[in-house]
């Protein structure tokens, strides 16, 4: 913990990555939800829209490691999370005939996986160059453990939020907390990084 603690740039990740978990949790929690029940999408159609674009996930992969290179390290992280709240957000202004509602969906499936490997491709290669060897471990477990308890918490979020104010109004204020997660790489620097850098730069953050 201390050695995440001491290097920005891995602080201004996981604080990141948290808060993008979590509230894309709370999106997840209400966002099927709202398809179904305001936008009256089939649950079939539904699932053939998560089918196909979960094939997007392959061209994803090959991107992710593309977009570092082109636009350095720290605006990858910056811009794959504007593509993620984007993708987000086009489910709560969604209105018009059923099928520009599924031709909307599936764009948002496709953009979202595509941002979503982008940016864990991109963060994970990150903190992983700026550890040694021996805390390698210790830092994923860890890494992992913060991100994935946003979670259950981000679910448990959306629920309630969905249940008192209401599943689209829910989405717009979920949507708005994952685009928080700029903060942090703006704040603790992350968004400065060009390349991978090495164990030298981590003893200097």
């Amino acid at each position: 913990m201390k050695f995440i603690r001491d290097n920005r740039i891995l602080m201004g990740v996981a604080a990141s990555n948290g808060t993008l978990n979590l509230f894309n949790a709370a999106i997840e929690a209400v966002a099927i939800l709202y398809i179904v029940r305001e936008l009256e999408v089939p649950p079939a159609m539904l699932g053939v829209i998560f089918a196909i674009g979960s094939l997007s996930l392959i061209p994803a992969a090959l991107a992710a490691s593309r977009l570092p290179r082109r636009f350095g390290v720290g605006r990858t992280l910056l811009l794959t999370v504007g593509v993620i709240v984007l993708s987000d957000l086009v489910v709560p202004i969604l209105a018009g005939p059923l099928w520009f509602i599924l031709v909307a969906l599936l764009d948002h499936e496709t953009f979202l996986a595509t941002g979503f490997i982008s940016f864990s491709v991109s963060q994970v290669s990150l903190r992983q160059s700026l550890t040694p060897d021996s805390m390698q471990g210790r830092m994923n477990s860890l890494m992992t453990v913060s991100a994935r308890s946003a979670v259950p918490i981000g679910a448990l979020l959306g629920g309630v939020m969905g249940e008192f104010i209401g599943l689209r109004e829910a989405l717009f204020i979920a949507v708005v907390g994952e685009a928080a997660s700029v903060i942090w790489l703006i704040y603790f620097g992350v968004w400065r990084v060009k390349e991978m850098p090495s164990l030298d730069a981590a003893h200097q953050n």
